[in-house]
């Protein structure tokens, strides 16, 4: 959620930055104006997109973590690692993430789509990766 806000937080200022630029420049075209505030917002979201994955790599990704553990201690054996990073427990700790966002809702031994934000989201990530991306 915090990602989100910021990210819509900063378009505040981002805004009033164009409006000066439009202002200051006293641009007549409206074709020129609407094209440049879309360049500029998916400049700004693709950025915005690219620094929350660098983050999330450099912080939550357990390839990440294990290369520092192995760094810091010259290395670790495969069973501490297994033992570790059990699958089950990475699955269970993101869909308790889900269900404290309010992504999801536990219902008679069910997870149930509780709230529709993280879908539109997630496909919203997909479709930007495709357009960066097309033939992955």
């Amino acid at each position: 959620k915090g990602a989100i806000v910021s990210l819509f937080l900063g378009l505040v200022p981002l805004s009033c930055l164009f409006g000066l630029w439009v202002f200051a420049i006293r641009v007549k075209n409206l074709s020129e104006i609407f094209y440049s505030g879309i360049y500029l917002f998916l400049i700004y979201t693709l950025f915005s997109y690219v620094y929350f994955h660098i983050f999330n790599m450099s912080e939550t990704a357990r390839r990440i973590r294990i290369l520092a553990e192995c760094s810091k201690t010259g290395g670790l054996k495969k069973e501490y690692i297994a033992e570790k990073y059990r699958p089950h427990d990475m699955v269970s700790v993101r869909l308790k993430r889900l269900v404290s966002l309010g992504g999801l809702r536990l219902h008679e031994n069910r997870y149930i789509l509780r709230n529709k934000i993280f879908l539109v989201i997630s496909k919203a990530v997909f479709k930007f990766r495709y357009l960066i991306f097309p033939s992955t």
